[in-house]
């Protein structure tokens, strides 16, 4: 089964040096869509802290499979 990285940034960047065995592409992208969710339920300040939050998604070899971006924007 390959392996995926799932790389954060928001004030910061978090660096996933573990990765998560899984099936297929399509689930990684489920993944990494809970996984911005999970950051925006558990603290939705960090958004405005710093106006955009970032899941890379990678494979082993290190290709980019998908970015996930979400951004604030204060009137």
């Amino acid at each position: 089964m390959p392996r995926y990285f799932f790389h954060l940034e928001e004030c910061g960047e978090f660096r996933d040096d573990h990765g998560m065995e899984l099936p297929d592409e399509d689930t990684a992208r489920r993944h990494g869509v809970a996984m911005l969710g999970q950051v925006l339920r558990d603290d939705p300040r960090a958004l405005w802290a710093s106006d955009q939050i970032r899941v890379t998604a990678t494979k082993d070899d290190g290709v980019v499979i998908f970015t996930l971006e979400t951004t604030a924007e204060r009137g």
